[in-house]
């Protein structure tokens, strides 16, 4: 008969083929891939495609077979599952297997469950296995036993749960051996005995934990905590005018307004403020919640307003003159309504400025007003004094008459002791000295004016010389002239305290140095001005000191040159050389004249320098010249012309004379070289 069976099997499987037919015997065809027993247990041994055979052999030694195809499928090798053994009831742990591709299973539920990702969760307590399967047709599976086990159960927290910012309380919980906590420390905390403190504002959730064999259990409480009352600051004026009323305004909402002294100042529930008498009042706002009072408060201060009080003293004056106003009631302000007839000063004090009338206010101003008192002052005109001419000297014992060129005046002498005045104007020297006379006019008023003038008694006189002392610089001459403001005047010059002939005018002209002095007389007294010192312009002369280093003598300032260029920084009494050439320095004296010296030639370098000892055989002339200087010299020279600040005007080579026609008058000099350029001679000259 036909051989029944699956047509497929997994390694390391069984399954069991029968055949209607009996006596006979199995067989397969390749015992690697399955086997077979007598039974026809048909068992998997490795991957591929088997012939299950059923055989029988009758009487006559003939073999009858039924055949069957069979497949052997290969089963996957899993990994171990890694997990932990035991979790709490509530608490979830990963399972892991290293072999991909599977899923995961648990063998009940109600105690464990677990998802695709091997998340494990503990429903109930008791033990569960946890598979992970690997393959649909021949598949393999790995397990690990899990023990679930039971979270304690916790009692109920108890205890006042909503407090005031800063309040405390005691949680307890009927559920021995547990742990407290909190979700917001910073909100509310609690300690190991459940002591509940409120920190701040806000809402916080307390847990009590109970743990037994390793697992935990927890029972929560919600807590409030409400903040104390707070108040901002009160806003607005705290200075009132009686009778007046101001608001204050406080952002915080909902609060009361008072007063501590309603007597003084009242407040309604808008925070309008009234004064009623003079004086201070606190003013408080108050803000009430479950936890408490918060109060603001601000000192208001109410006064009546101010009086200006009543201006005195004289209100008539001259102008020119000066007079002082007061007010008792102080603290005010001075001012004037018209200042070209009268100013006043921070302290009251009028000066008349015209003739006319100046509004005069003192202002006093505070928070509750300005006030004001006047006084209307009246400047009267001065009356004209005038003016005095006459002779501005007396002498002594003699008289003068001065006039004025207005009538009904006064004389006065600043100084009896020196000259007197009668009351015609004459005036009589008594002591040498400088007096001045006044001429006094008064008007009906009483208000005054004066004319001055100033007399010499005894014929003193106040002269000096300009310029006070000077250089003959370039050879110009200096005019010097008597100052005085004294008229009438003789004069007589000097020079070296010895008379200069002829030289009798207020100035002269010195052309030479020396000391002049001059001697002046207005017919009464005779005085010597000056003397003044007129010095020769200045004469450098350059010397070697040392080795190298070329000197002069000691003037106001120095500028030393090279080949007739300024030497950068070269402004000392020395200067020290390194190289050769022809070194020239200008000094400037004390009265601003500037001379250049004669040159000094340096050959080679250091140490080495040129004599020039042709130079006594080299004659220039004439001097001063106005047209052609003439040269006579043993060799062949060249002459260079040059400023006496060292510019140079004109070269001429093999000379032998110098036009110098076209110059302006002045002081030059002239500078004679060797055909190899060596300085043989400097000299100055004057063209006119």
């Amino acid at each position: 008969a036909a051989v029944s069976g699956v047509s497929s099997i997994c390694a390391g499987t069984s399954a069991t083929f029968t055949d209607a037919t009996t006596g006979g015997y199995w067989s397969s065809s390749d015992i690697t891939i399955a086997t077979v027993g007598a039974a026809g247990v048909v068992t998997g041994v490795g991957a591929g495609s088997v012939t299950i055979s059923y055989s029988i052999t009758n009487v006559y030694g003939c073999v009858g077979a039924a055949f069957i195809s069979d497949t052997v499928g290969t089963v996957p090798t899993v990994a171990a599952v890694s997990g932990v053994s035991s979790i709490c009831a509530g608490t979830s742990a990963t399972f892991t297997d290293a072999t991909t591709g599977g899923y995961w299973s648990s063998s009940d539920i109600t105690i464990a469950t677990v998802d695709a990702a091997g998340v494990v969760t503990g429903v109930g307590a008791g033990s569960v296995t946890i598979s992970y399967t690997v393959g649909t047709g021949c598949s393999a599976t790995a397990t690990a036993a899990l023990t679930v086990n039971a979270a304690p159960s916790v009692a109920a927290i108890t205890g006042a749960t909503t407090l005031c910012a800063g309040g405390t309380s005691t949680l307890s919980d009927a559920t021995a051996g547990g742990t407290w906590g909190t979700s917001a420390a910073a909100i509310a905390s609690v300690d190991a005995s459940g002591n509940l403190y409120a920190v701040s504002a806000g809402a916080a959730t307390i847990s009590y934990t109970v743990t037994s064999g390793g697992c935990s259990g927890s029972a929560t409480a919600a807590v409030t905590v409400n903040a104390m009352p707070t108040v901002s600051a009160i806003s607005g004026p705290t200075a009132i005018c009686l009778g007046s009323t101001v608001t204050l305004t406080d952002t915080t909402t909902g609060g009361s307004w008072s007063s501590s002294a309603t007597g003084v100042a009242t407040v309604d529930g808008a925070g309008n403020v009234t004064a009623v008498a003079a004086g201070t009042a606190v003013i408080s706002y108050s803000v009430t919640n479950s936890c408490g009072t918060a109060v603001a408060t601000t000192t208001v201060t109410t006064a009546a307003g101010p009086s200006a009080g009543t201006i005195t003293g004289t209100t008539t004056i001259c102008a020119g003159a000066t007079t002082t106003l007061v007010d008792a009631a102080g603290g005010g302000t001075w001012s004037s309504a018209d200042a070209s007839v009268a100013t006043i000063s921070s302290a009251g004090v009028v000066i008349g400025v015209s003739a006319g009338t100046a509004t005069i206010s003192y202002t006093i101003a505070s928070s509750c007003g300005t006030v004001y008192a006047t006084a209307a002052v009246t400047v009267i005109a001065l009356p004209s004094a005038g003016t005095i001419s006459g002779p501005s000297s007396v002498c002594l014992g003699a008289g003068i008459t001065l006039s004025a060129s207005v009538g009904s005046g006064a004389w006065s002498s600043s100084n009896s002791a020196l000259a007197t005045v009668g009351s015609t104007g004459v005036v009589t020297g008594v002591t040498a000295g400088t007096v001045t006379i006044t001429y006094t006019v008064t008007n009906g008023a009483g208000c005054s004016a004066y004319a001055t003038y100033t007399v010499a008694s005894g014929g003193s006189i106040t002269a000096s010389i300009t310029p006070g002392g000077a250089t003959l610089c370039g050879g110009s001459p200096v005019v010097l002239s008597v100052v005085s403001s004294a008229t009438g005047l003789s004069y007589q010059w000097y020079k070296n305290g010895v008379i200069v002939a002829g030289a009798t005018n207020g100035s002269y002209t010195a052309s030479t140095s020396g000391n002049y002095a001059a001697i002046i007389s207005n017919g009464c007294a005779t005085d010597t001005v000056g003397p003044v010192s007129i010095v020769n312009p200045p004469n450098p002369v350059i010397t070697l000191v040392g080795t190298s280093t070329l000197a002069t003598g000691s003037f106001a300032a120095y500028q030393w040159y090279k080949n007739g260029v300024a030497i950068a920084g070269a402004t000392s009494s020395t200067y020290s050389y390194s190289t050769p050439g022809v070194y020239t320095v200008k000094v400037t004296d004390g009265h601003g004249c500037s001379v250049v010296s004669a040159g000094y030639t340096v050959s080679t370098g250091v140490n080495e320098v040129n004599a020039i000892a042709s130079a006594a055989d080299i004659r220039m002339f004439p001097n001063p010249a106005t047209d052609i200087i003439r040269i006579e010299a043993p060799m062949k020279v060249n002459v260079s012309v040059l400023t006496m600040d060292g510019k140079i005007i004109t070269r001429i080579n093999d000379a032998t004379s110098v036009d110098v026609s076209n110059l302006a008058n002045a002081m030059y000099l002239i500078m004679v070289y060797d055909t190899n350029d060596n300085l043989l001679k400097t000299d100055k000259f004057i063209k006119n």
